[in-house]
């Protein structure tokens, strides 16, 4: 039965990382080619649509909001473990449920004032397209609600998570970002030069 369970929240998981991945993927698409096309008006035809600007900021808010989960599963939020890694191995546990209890107490507020924003703007309507702005803010709770997800989800691992597991994660992220980096590819071409002139 436990694994059976265990079986369909997995699945559960990944139908909603699809989805979640799907919409960023979307709404990325479409703000790129909008913006695009409306840069191409302006410059070439000397036309610009409002609707454009419009719709973009909106895709943009809900990116933020749509994508903040996937983001944090991911590791792509900032993190300050010092204090956490001086502790013994018990109060940092401690710690992190603690950290865990106040962010899912934070966003799960933050979810129910952002409901609230959405239904109290459903009697507003954008400028250019008078869509109801209430449709758009409802990415506010809906990407809360995604966040306390994907944070329940990881809940257990993250809590666990030894300390040299975590040093070692944050090492090889960081590398990863200095093999992609432009910025230290040149500097190292440039010393390579340098020992070839020498």
């Amino acid at each position: 039965m436990n694994n059976a369970h265990n079986q369909a929240i997995v699945k559960i998981d990944r139908l909603i990382i699809k989805i979640n991945e799907a919409i960023l993927v979307c709404a990325i698409s479409v703000m790129f080619l909008l913006v695009f096309a409306n840069v191409i008006g302006r410059y070439f035809f000397s036309i610009t649509y409002f609707w454009i600007d419009e719709i973009s900021r909106y895709l943009m808010i809900s990116l933020a909001f749509m994508g903040m989960g996937l983001a944090m599963r991911q590791g792509g939020h900032s993190s300050f473990t010092i204090f956490q890694n001086i502790l013994p191995e018990s109060a940092r546990k401690s710690l992190r449920v603690a950290v865990l209890l106040i962010i899912l107490g934070f966003m799960g507020f933050f979810c129910y004032l952002g409901l609230l924003y959405a239904l109290r703007n459903m009697r507003n309507y954008t400028e250019a397209l008078r869509w109801r702005n209430g449709y758009w803010y409802m990415m506010i709770p809906v990407g809360s609600l995604l966040f306390i997800w994907h944070t329940l989800i990881i809940a257990h691992e993250y809590i666990n998570q030894s300390r040299q597991d975590e040093i070692e994660r944050e090492i090889a992220a960081g590398d990863e970002l200095t093999s992609e980096s432009e910025y230290l590819k040149g500097i190292a071409l440039e010393d390579a030069d340098d020992e070839e002139a020498q």
